[in-house]
């Protein structure tokens, strides 16, 4: 991939209002706005309700594939997938992807303490891992021991190794082991799944957030050393296929989550290993409420120190971000703080003070909406009750696309080598504190002051070249020939491929351009142009 690809975009700063807002409906993956052939067939429903509505119907459709005894592989619309038993301790994978032949950067993504993964269709990262598929992503959704129904595995341990298991040390050993495991299974089916592996990523919510951050900084040369890992054995275990352990995830995203510390009187010593060290080249996001009341945003430590092992300390994004800076590390990090979330991020539809609002525990007796076509006169959507549940769960979907964007994009720098829209180092946010029965919408907004009120910086950079009219390239799909025609000269056009591979560059003479395409196979690229005024990217389809 040829190195100046990150000047292919054209940068401005601008004041930033909004996130899900700015979210494009297109009929492409660019790996940060939303492809509309994804969408479930509807009528009578708007772009962003399309979205928000086929999020809630595929996630009742994963609960049902991975509540089946059987492996499972199945097609949604624009989509594909499987379910898997990825590791030896009966835990199962989900694994979803655009329905293409491209290879395509992977995600290994789970959830938090307690989750049903398994038996719930509202588990809270369900709804991301679909969002994610219908950005770009391929997303390998694992199960963690952690989660309610892992638990039932535990039935028939002897008492001693539940008691041990349920400790803050062993379960974040189990929880690493899980997150390799997953990590091996992609990595051995690589070829099938269609994935780069040159390209893992790696995110969680809470306790997935740390099996996330340790997959992406621990290592056996440094971190392992007297460590609850090197106490504890073999972590890759529990690895069902004899694959070596590698260190290449280089992108993790937390939500809700930090680091593990020491879990002793020892107030700040680390037994369980300085994860973060000059030798990883890493870039974290971290998404995480301001009210959290689980993982500190400020302070290092959990609980309480005491010798029993039960309690334990972790380190939230800003003493883990002190850290960095105090000790010259290399590794980049971004967040987002929402000043009225809590431990999950999202808000509550009654976090404020709203009488006129159930708690919102009862959107998950939602039933499931019928098959498609969803019609907005659908029977469905006349039932009152039913109504307002529907009102509440696009308030949380609504954010989730947020989270969404914001996550896409940060990967997206990865993938295609592109600097992303969001370049400061903290962003203050909060929903939109408009909740109603009419407008339900959860939408974040950028702050122009920090949580306690002070003046901030709010800026990202404007991708210019999705809404620049100074080119235009037709047709589009295209067969054979591709014509470009810009208002002033072109002095290079470069063929990449979506996920940014260098293919050819031709030099036009004038601001008129034809390229012959006949040779390359059906699929989505870019072109990138540069022009005396600057330079344009313009995606393209070739259709076979």
């Amino acid at each position: 991939m040829k190195k100046n690809i990150s000047a292919i975009l054209i940068l401005f700063l601008v004041v930033f209002t909004g996130m899900g807002k700015g979210t494009l409906y297109q009929s492409f993956f660019d790996y940060r706005n939303v492809n509309t052939a994804t969408f479930l067939t509807m009528e009578g429903w708007n772009n962003e309700q399309k979205h928000v509505l086929t999020i809630l119907k595929h996630s009742f459709e994963l609960k049902d594939i991975v509540s089946t005894p059987r492996d499972t592989a199945f097609r949604w619309n624009g989509m594909k997938g499987q379910k898997s038993l990825y590791s030896k301790d009966s835990l199962i994978l989900f694994f979803l992807r655009p329905d293409d032949a491209v290879q395509r950067p992977c995600i290994l993504l789970t959830h938090g303490n307690a989750a049903k993964y398994r038996s719930s269709w509202s588990e809270y990262m369900h709804f991301l891992c679909i969002d994610l598929v219908m950005r770009g992503y391929a997303v390998a959704y694992y199960e963690n021991p952690s989660s309610q129904d892992a638990g039932m595995i535990n039935i028939n341990m002897p008492e001693q190794q539940v008691q041990l298991l349920s400790r803050p040390r062993n379960a974040f050993y189990r929880g690493f082991q899980a997150a390799v495991a997953a990590q091996q299974y992609v990595i051995a089916h690589r070829e099938s799944l269609q994935v780069d592996t040159s390209q893992l990523m790696a995110g969680g919510y809470s306790f997935g957030a740390f099996c996330s951050l340790m997959l992406g900084s621990a290592d056996t040369t440094r971190n392992f050393r007297d460590t609850l890992f090197d106490a504890q054995g073999n972590y890759t275990a529990n690895a069902r296929y004899d694959i070596p352990y590698t260190k290449n995830i280089r992108r993790v995203f937390s939500i809700g989550g930090g680091l593990p510390k020491d879990d002793t009187v020892f107030y700040n010593s680390s037994r369980m290993g300085q994860f973060i060290d000059n030798g990883d080249a890493l870039q974290l996001l971290f998404l995480h409420g301001r009210t959290d009341n689980f993982i500190s945003f400020d302070l290092t430590k959990v609980g309480e120190s005491a010798e029993d092992t039960l309690y334990f300390f972790a380190e939230g994004p800003r003493a883990i971000q002190n850290q960095l800076r105090e000790k010259n590390i290399p590794v980049a990090t971004r967040t987002f703080v929402n000043c009225r979330g809590g431990h999950q991020f999202v808000t509550s539809v009654c976090s404020y003070d709203n009488p006129y609002c159930i708690e919102q525990f009862q959107w998950p007796h939602l039933l499931k909406p019928p098959d498609s076509p969803l019609s907005d006169t659908n029977a469905y959507f006349k039932d009152a009750y039913r109504d307002t549940l529907l009102h509440y769960i696009s308030y949380m979907l609504t954010q989730t696309d947020d989270m969404g964007f914001v996550i896409g994009d940060f990967l997206r720098e990865a993938v295609l080598q592109a600097p992303g829209l969001f370049g400061n180092q903290y962003y203050f946010i909060e929903p939109e504190n408009a909740y109603s029965y009419n407008t339900p919408q959860g939408h974040y907004r950028v702050k122009e002051l920090d949580c306690e009120g002070n003046s901030i910086p709010v800026s990202i950079r404007e991708d210019k070249s999705s809404a620049d009219a100074a080119v235009k390239i037709f047709p589009n799909p295209a067969t054979d020939i591709l014509y470009l025609q810009s208002e002033d000269a072109m002095e290079k056009i470069s063929l990449y491929t979506i996920t940014g591979q260098w293919l050819q560059d031709f030099h036009p003479d004038g601001n008129i351009a034809s390229l012959p395409v006949d040779d390359l196979p059906a699929g989505t690229y870019l072109c990138v142009i540069t022009r005396k005024n600057g330079i344009t990217v313009r995606p393209w389809q070739k259709f076979r």
